[in-house]
């Protein structure tokens, strides 16, 4: 399982067993490993930095755009 932000969306990676486990325990809470927790807090790490610099990038791009009219 993998959590990936891409294009201002975030997406989930699921192996076939993984996405089994999540359709045969539909509608409720489907159990994930505990081994997960460093790859996934990894991941939410990366997004976090993504969507800081995609926030950045915006900001700085506004900023530009108000001193060209200038």
């Amino acid at each position: 399982m993998r959590i990936v932000y891409h294009s201002g969306k975030l997406y989930l990676s699921l192996r076939r067993d993984e996405k089994k486990d999540i359709d045969e325990s539909f509608p409720d809470p489907c159990e994930i490993d505990l081994s997960l927790v460093p790859t996934l807090n990894k991941d939410l790490a990366i997004i976090a930095e993504q969507i800081w610099k995609d926030s950045v990038a915006t900001d700085y791009q506004e900023m530009v755009e108000k001193i060209a009219k200038k």
